[in-house]
C-alpha cells in the first residue's frame, strides 16, 4: 500500500470514529509515518511496548478493528476475534486469507499503488 494511502487511512479512521491508530511495523517504517507529521492521537508500537511478539498480540487483543497487509499482525487480530480488513497487493487471498473467529472483508490489487484510503475504508465500513 502506498504510504500515503495509509496515513491517510489513519487520519480519516481516527476523525471519523474518533479511534485512536495504533501503528505496527518495523522501527524504520514507524520512523517514515512519524516523518509524515502525524496525528496527536496517533500510537507506535516501537514506542509503546517492548517489541516482543507477546506485547504486540496485547495489543492487538485490545483493538477494535485491524487494517493491515497480509501479514503475521492480521492473522494474529482475527484470531483474537478483533474484525479485521485484509490488504492483498498482491498477495494470495483465496489462500491466505484471515481464518481467525472475528469478522473479515479482503481488499485484493494487483500492486499496493492501486489501493486508496478510499478502498480500505469502505471495506471497513462494511464489517
Amino acid at each position: 500500500m502506498r504510504a500515503d494511502a495509509g496515513v491517510a487511512r489513519g487520519r480519516a479512521s481516527a476523525r471519523r470514529a474518533g479511534l485512536t491508530v495504533l501503528w505496527v511495523g518495523s522501527r524504520e517504517e514507524l520512523g517514515a509515518l512519524r516523518a509524515t507529521g502525524n496525528e496527536h492521537s496517533w500510537r507506535f508500537m516501537d514506542r509503546d511496548s517492548d517489541g516482543t511478539l507477546a506485547d504486540t498480540a496485547a495489543a492487538l487483543s485490545a483493538a477494535t478493528i485491524f487494517v493491515g497487509h497480509d501479514s503475521g499482525p492480521l492473522h494474529v487480530a482475527g484470531a483474537f476475534g478483533v474484525p479485521v480488513v485484509g490488504i492483498f497487493a498482491p498477495g494470495e487471498p483465496l489462500r491466505t486469507f484471515p481464518q481467525g473467529v472475528g469478522p473479515s472483508r479482503m481488499l485484493a490489487r494487483p500492486s499496493p499503488s492501486s489501493v486508496t484510503a478510499d478502498d480500505i475504508l469502505r471495506e471497513v465500513d462494511a464489517l
